[in-house]
């Protein structure tokens, strides 16, 4: 990992799929908000001596009003900074099924 004298902070996203469908979020309250405009997953960052699962659980729980059952099925790491950058380049579509 890039050391960039920043604060490193840890946190989970929950993915619920329900068939073809992918439940998210859209973050419309905070214009100042790096994420504001956004559709994301439910999630947030792990409080001290949480592990990941129980963060997943009670962010999912937090963001949705819904419980999720445990164990959870961890399928990777992302690494992200929320950095405010400026893109260039055109959205494209993409198979979810070529994720899996």
């Amino acid at each position: 990992m890039i050391d960039n004298g920043l604060e490193t902070k840890f946190g989970t996203f929950t993915f619920l799929r329900v068939g073809e469908n992918t439940l998210m979020l859209h973050r419309n309250k905070d214009p100042s908000d790096f994420l504001y405009g956004k559709f994301v997953p439910p999630g947030g960052k792990i409080e001290p001596g949480e592990s990941p699962e129980a963060c997943a659980l009670r962010e999912f729980k937090e963001e949705t009003s819904l419980d999720l059952a445990a164990p959870l099925i961890p399928r990777g790491r992302v690494f992200f900074d929320n950095i405010k950058r400026k893109f260039q380049g055109k959205p494209a579509k993409f198979n979810v099924k070529e994720l899996d």
